[in-house]
């Protein structure tokens, strides 16, 4: 899998790295690295530059889009 980091970067990942970089459900107090992703309401984001206490949102400087979490019932 691949996750674009910005304009003209993309970082190419395996999906063992991918589980391995899973840091769980986003908190505003966690330090997190490059690579590392979280699952934030209904997404998955990537840590594409270390941040703490900056909330997982699209188009955010942060963190990059790389998936959903289907809704429950």
């Amino acid at each position: 899998m691949s996750i674009p980091v910005g304009p003209q970067v993309v970082v190419s990942v395996s999906v063992t790295e991918m589980a391995a970089n899973f840091t769980g459900t986003y908190s505003a107090t966690a330090v997190y690295s490059v690579g590392q992703w979280v699952a934030y309401e209904e997404g998955l984001y990537a840590c594409i530059q270390a941040v703490t206490g900056k909330t997982p949102a699209a188009g955010s400087a942060y963190w990059r889009v790389i998936g959903g979490i289907p809704k429950t019932a």
